[in-house]
């Protein structure tokens, strides 16, 4: 029976691991970022409403939305948090990911206000992922991407 089971254990150890999310960092990394942040003539104004469980709307009102540059560093660093493809992630599921003072640089917060609205002024031309907090229960993080050039005045919304 003992001789069985450690078969079964055995052959379970053969099949391989999941290969780990290769996640850049240091100054190098983010770099490519350093266009960001210049000052630009683009405004990109938003709003966040995601339906909770119980039917109220979670926004980021006190809390604050995230500008980052899309580069590669960033962009493999949203695909680990949020999955391929993903927009909205519990974060009590999201996995932990290193801090990285060099990523911080290049991050630019702003308060929500009252009604989940937030406003990022003098963006410069380029790619972003806009990302906000909104505390539940349960809390849980959502993305947008999007691209600002030419001075224009971008909205995004970041609901469910």
């Amino acid at each position: 029976m003992l001789g069985g089971a450690l078969l079964l254990l055995a052959g379970c150890s053969l099949t391989p691991p999941p290969a780990p999310v290769e996640i850049p960092v240091g100054q190098a990394a983010y770099r490519q970022g350093e266009w960001a942040l210049r000052r630009g003539d683009n405004t990109i104004m938003g709003r966040t409403a995601v339906p909770g469980p119980d039917g109220h709307v979670l926004t980021c009102a006190g809390d604050a939305a995230s500008l980052i540059p899309d580069i590669p560093a960033t962009r493999a660093r949203m695909e680990a948090l949020y999955g391929p493809g993903r927009s909205l992630v519990l974060v009590s599921a999201a996995p932990h990911l290193p801090h990285d003072p060099w990523l911080d640089r290049l991050v630019v917060k702003n308060r929500c206000d009252a009604d989940g609205h937030f406003i990022f002024s003098y963006v410069p031309n380029g790619r972003y992922f806009v990302t906000a907090g909104l505390p539940g229960p349960p809390a849980v993080s959502i993305r947008r991407e999007l691209s600002v050039y030419g001075g224009v005045t971008r909205q995004v919304n970041l609901v469910r």
